[in-house]
């Protein structure tokens, strides 16, 4: 469950966003799916189990990206600059 985790982690980061459990759209089950059987053939590589990687992780990156553009937000900071003027904050 760690490599879901980690490949949760790693889907909400490129994305800009958090996504619920049950509510994800397909393309974030996807990429979420593949970032985590590279991080388990990854383990499986230090335990012993596998010689190499069937995958390099530009390719599963490269995978997941595509899966991911149509979820990717960027955050609007244009707002910010008054919420955090430390003279205001101040009083």
């Amino acid at each position: 469950m760690a490599q879901v985790s980690e490949a949760e982690r790693w889907v909400n980061e490129y994305c800009g966003q958090s996504f619920t459990s049950g509510s994800e759209p397909d393309g974030v089950v996807s990429a979420t799916l593949n970032m985590a059987r590279y991080y388990m053939n990854q383990q499986m590589l230090v335990d012993g189990y596998i010689k190499e990687l069937p995958v390099k992780l530009s390719i599963v990156k490269e995978i997941c990206k595509t899966y991911l553009e149509s979820n990717k937000v960027t955050p609007d900071y244009t707002g910010s600059d008054d919420l955090f003027h430390l003279p205001t904050l101040r009083g």
